[in-house]
């Protein structure tokens, strides 16, 4: 009897063990990229939100800046008592 056509035989063995490898690389790449891309995701949204704080910061002090024209808010030389 001849030889069966399994799956131990040394082409197959070889191609199920390349396969392995590959799929081992794959996931190294795909786990890479996903920290590549939540790095990215985390560090654009830290910059997202000073941004956003700035511009608050900014257009609070212009608000207040606009509603207070004219408004003396200097105490120096006011006695305080006690």
């Amino acid at each position: 009897m001849g030889k069966s056509n399994e799956c131990c035989n040394s082409k197959s063995l070889g191609t199920e063990l390349g396969m392995r490898q590959l799929t081992s690389q794959m996931r190294k790449l795909y786990i890479g990229k996903l920290f590549l891309w939540t790095s990215a995701f985390v560090l654009l949204g830290i910059m997202g939100a000073l941004a956003l704080e700035q511009a608050f910061d900014q257009s609070a002090d212009t608000l207040f800046e606009h509603l207070s024209r004219g408004v003396s808010l200097s105490y120096e030389g006011v006695a305080f008592r006690a």
